[in-house]
C-alpha cells in the first residue's frame, strides 16, 4: 500500500512536470515537504525515485526550514 501510494504521488508530480513542459530541463528543484517525507525514508525515496527516473533533471530534497517561515516571509513582503 505504501509503495503504491509513493508511486502514485510520483506520477502526480510527473504530470505537473509534463504539463509545464519541464521534463527535459537540466535542473528542477523538488522540495519533499510534509510529515510523511520527514518520517518515512522509504516512502520519500520511492516517490522521489519515481520522478527522477522519468525526469532526470529533478533534484529532490527535504526543506531546509519549516514551511511556516516561508509563508510568514511572503506575508511580510505583501504588506504595504
Amino acid at each position: 500500500i505504501v509503495a503504491r501510494g509513493a508511486f502514485q504521488l510520483g506520477d502526480m508530480a510527473l504530470a505537473v512536470i509534463r504539463a509545464l513542459g519541464w521534463e527535459r530541463e537540466k535542473e528542477i528543484s523538488m522540495v519533499l515537504s510534509g510529515g510523511v517525507f520527514d518520517r518515512q525514508e522509504e516512502y520519500r525515496k520511492a516517490a522521489a525515485g519515481r520522478v527522477c527516473r522519468e525526469a532526470p533533471g529533478v533534484r529532490a530534497f527535504l526543506p531546509l526550514e519549516d514551511g511556516a517561515l516561508g509563508a510568514a516571509r511572503l506575508a511580510l513582503e505583501a504588506m504595504p
